[in-house]
């Protein structure tokens, strides 16, 4: 049966660390003297087998290395082995893909930070293994859910991930460890290129009855690719090359999809599509232009035309040099050799060096090349043209371009920081330079808004990528974003951090009819509720505090389901009862103010904190039906303790029990009973007061 499809998936093969890769082995083979790779330079045996026939042998153990040159394959190896190396006094060239590097550089400096280290990631994978030789400390590997909560155990976690492992795999394992640790630390380090291959593959399963994944068996991100597509329960047969396509068994399938690993050259790819388009009836609209998405490798398939895997409409032109090829919009490595004012001349292995202009040296305006470059770097370049003089014109801009975008792409997918100079100011944001033309609305700078946006110009700031239109040359990103999430984050440590009973200075936020907001420190806000603001009766919040008043307040509750948080001031202050029958002891006689009335009696405020009752039959000796009669709030009144309870908070008082006794018996004297001779004259008051007088003188001098 015939195919009557055959569709190529919109993401596949080379990627740029694999090709970066090869032309750095490409430029040393050849020299004189012998070129080794420590372990295959990348995981496929087509690519392996071209660099053994151009003389690049392949060491698997360090003691058949005696000297020449040694080049670190792309997926790295562990610190250890470079140092081993050094000591043999041989030459090291570095491959390592930069993902690579970077991943070990995030593992050291977590380690330096305390965390322990997850790996997610095959542990017997050369790139893992690389990665756990870079820890002087607590690191794991762990390739499931399952393993990780077996193995990954304390208080500060760091989560890194092999550049081919599943998105999906890396997600689940930092939720599983997210619930677990205190404190976590999570860096996607999945290669862009990987994610973007393993989201085409698995679009790709959705419009074919099986697919063909091109890649060496050796290939974890082929074997990830098959692994993908068969998870669409879609049947999926890894291939390495067109004769092993040729033998898959395609019995009932109509629709063939195709994809390849990371580390397939674009010859093998272009041979294994030839195959299937002679079973193919109809070809999809991918294969018509497939040019436009093949990688090219250096003088892979000698002798044979190379698609450009740029321009797509036709060949690239393209020169070679003593077998290797070279062609317009390559990206290649290079040694800076020379440096004038106006230009720059870059060692890439071609007959002649190529010539980098001062315009196409750099993004931003430069007056001289001194001012970017110096002899001796190591620079990325995009290949611009091949004058009839045989020169090469190179644009170190250009490739900065394409980093940048791969860069801004990759932040855009995966939400990494990046981080830019702001150059300008325009109508309604500012100007960044991400290594791309950037734009942040005045709305994402900061988290006020900034009245100025010129004091910004020439500060670097950290954003977020909220949007990115290569073919359009539109990036916008967003400061705010990086603040607001950092803020947080946290935010959501110290509140987890935060315990019932501890002691907080504050600020008051606001003052509201039911209490304060208080702001205690590290974006933790809590409400200080009127209540448990004194001792004393509840009064107006306002008339207590102040808007911006420092305040020490008490944790009385976490609510980490709501986020709420319960503070208190007056628990912060001597409790009023405590040692209270030392302050007002029974029979005691003291001044209060009557604070509120009720029908049955009033209450008298001793002080803050301190209110006791006195009911209305002890209010006075004559009878008093309501207290209002006698007494209004405000007034300030001599009172007995006549009962105490510190346990419930109650003390009972008494006004006229606090009445001197002669004053009492005056009152009974002349009560107004008509069995009494008639009051007295105005000289027998005057006479009783002044003999009063001179005994409450005397009391006071005792």
């Amino acid at each position: 049966m015939r195919l009557s499809r055959v569709v190529l998936a919109d993401k596949y093969g080379m990627c740029y660390g694999v090709r970066r890769a090869i032309d750095i082995v490409c430029r040393n083979a050849g020299s004189g003297s012998p070129v080794f790779t420590l372990g295959p330079l990348v995981h496929n045996s087509s690519v392996t087998r071209w660099l053994e026939d151009r003389g690049v042998h392949i060491a698997r153990d360090l003691d058949r290395i005696s000297g020449g040159t040694v080049v670190i394959p792309s997926h790295g190896i562990p610190p250890a082995v470079i140092d081993d190396l050094r000591s043999r006094g041989v030459n090291i060239i570095d491959a390592t893909c930069p993902n690579v590097t970077r991943s070990q550089k995030i593992v050291k400096d977590m380690l330096a930070s305390g965390y322990k280290v997850a790996i997610v990631g095959d542990p017997d994978h050369t790139e893992v293994k690389g990665l756990v030789g870079c820890g002087q400390g607590e690191v794991v590997v762990v390739s499931s859910v399952e393993e990780a909560k077996a193995k990954v155990v304390g208080p500060k976690i760091g989560i890194v991930a092999q550049t081919t492992v599943p998105v999906e795999l890396f997600d689940a394992i930092v939720a599983e460890l997210s619930s677990r640790a205190q404190e976590v630390a999570v860096e996607n380090t999945i290669c862009m290129a990987t994610i973007e291959r393993q989201r085409a593959a698995r679009q790709l399963a959705h419009s074919v009855d099986a697919a063909l994944v091109i890649g060496s068996r050796a290939s974890a991100n082929a074997q990830r690719l098959k692994q993908i597509v068969e998870k669409e329960n879609i049947p999926a047969f890894l291939v390495e090359n067109a004769e092993e396509a040729a033998k898959v068994n395609l019995a009932g399938v109509r629709s063939l999809g195709i994809t390849a690993g990371a580390s397939t050259p674009s010859w093998v790819i272009e041979e294994v599509l030839a195959k299937m388009a002679e079973l193919s009836e109809e070809r999809h609209d991918n294969m018509s232009s497939v040019g436009q998405e093949l990688d090219t490798m250096p003088d892979m398939k000698a002798g044979e035309d190379q698609l450009d895997d740029k321009d797509g409409n036709s060949e690239a032109a393209g020169v070679s040099d003593g077998g290797r090829e070279f062609h317009e919009g390559d990206i290649v490595t290079g040694t800076i050799v020379k440096v004038d004012p106006d230009e720059v001349l870059v060692d890439i292995g071609y007959k002649s060096e190529g010539i980098i202009r001062l315009a196409d040296l750099s993004n931003r305006r430069v007056n001289s090349a001194a001012d970017v470059v110096s002899v001796g770097d190591s620079v990325d370049v995009k290949i611009k043209a091949f004058t009839d003089d045989g020169d090469v014109i190179l644009s170190k801009k250009e490739a900065d371009t394409e980093k940048a975008w791969e860069r801004i792409l990759n932040a855009l997918s995966t939400g990494e920081v990046v981080q830019g100079k702001v150059t300008d100011v325009v109508k309604g944001g500012v100007v960044v330079d991400v290594g791309v033309r950037g734009f942040v609305p005045a709305s994402q700078i900061g988290l006020r808004p900034v009245r100025d946006l010129h004091t910004l110009v020439g500060n670097e700031i950290r954003m977020k990528v909220l949007e990115a239109e290569k073919d359009r040359n539109n990036v916008v990103l967003s400061e705010r974003a990086v603040l607001e999430q950092e803020m947080q984050e946290k935010r959501a440590k110290a509140f987890e951090a935060l315990r019932e009973g501890e002691i907080r200075e504050g600020i008051v936020r606001r003052v509201v009819n039911f209490g304060a907001f208080v702001d205690i420190g590290d974006n933790l806000e809590g409400l200080l509720h009127v209540s448990d603001m004194t001792w004393g009766r509840t009064r107006d919040p306002h008339a207590i505090l102040n808007e911006g008043d420092r305040v020490r307040v008490k944790v009385l509750g976490v609510d980490r389901e709501r986020e709420r948080i319960s503070l208190g001031l007056k628990q912060t202050m001597p409790d009023p009862w405590q040692n209270i029958e030392s302050r007002y002891p029974i029979g005691s006689i003291v001044t209060g103010k009557v604070t509120k009335l009720v029908d049955f009696g009033a209450f008298v405020e001793l002080e803050d904190g301190i209110e006791g009752l006195v009911h209305v039959s002890q209010i006075s000796d004559k009878r008093v039906a309501k207290p209002e009669e006698v007494l209004h709030p405000g007034d300030e009144v001599n009172v007995k303790v006549i009962s105490l309870k510190p346990a419930d908070r109650r003390i009972g008082l008494s006004i006229k029990e606090a009445q001197p006794r002669q004053e009492k018996e005056d009152y009974k004297k002349y009560s107004g009973k008509e069995t009494e001779p008639p009051g007295p004259t105005l000289g027998d008051v005057f006479g009783e007061l002044g003999e009063l007088l001179e005994k409450e003188r005397g009391r006071e001098e005792k």
